[in-house]
């Protein structure tokens, strides 16, 4: 016996498979010089949810090792339907609480696409 499947049901399935299994946040890399990055791409079109996961995979690798996150950049892309999927990359710094440049604050403006430490 055949069945009819509705080609928007299983369209729907296919879909919500993709979109489960393409969200994620990338491990912490080591750039080098107490330098990483983490990056993180999910679903939809906002690129909030990957900005904020990227920084509390940032503030979670530091925690863990007594140290500070310090933001290098972070850049973040909204989706965009069949291209891209949101995404976000961090760069930072894991540093000693003693560290002098642990006290510097990043320099940030209103129209933030990327965030920099000034020296």
């Amino acid at each position: 016996m055949k069945k009819n499947y509705n080609i928007k049901y299983l369209i729907g399935i296919v879909l919500f498979a993709l979109i489960v299994t393409g969200c994620g946040t990338s491990k912490v890399l080591a750039l080098g010089n107490s330098t990483y990055m983490v990056s993180s791409d999910g679903a939809g079109f906002s690129s909030h949810k990957e900005k904020q996961a990227v920084i509390e995979a940032a503030q979670k690798y530091c925690s863990e090792r007594n140290l500070v996150m310090q933001i290098v950049t972070l850049k973040a892309e909204n989706g965009v339907m069949g291209r891209r999927p949101p995404q976000a990359e961090l760069v930072f710094r894991a540093l000693s609480p003693n560290d002098p440049e642990a006290k510097k604050r990043p320099n940030i403006s209103s129209n933030v696409t990327s965030i920099e430490i000034l020296k």
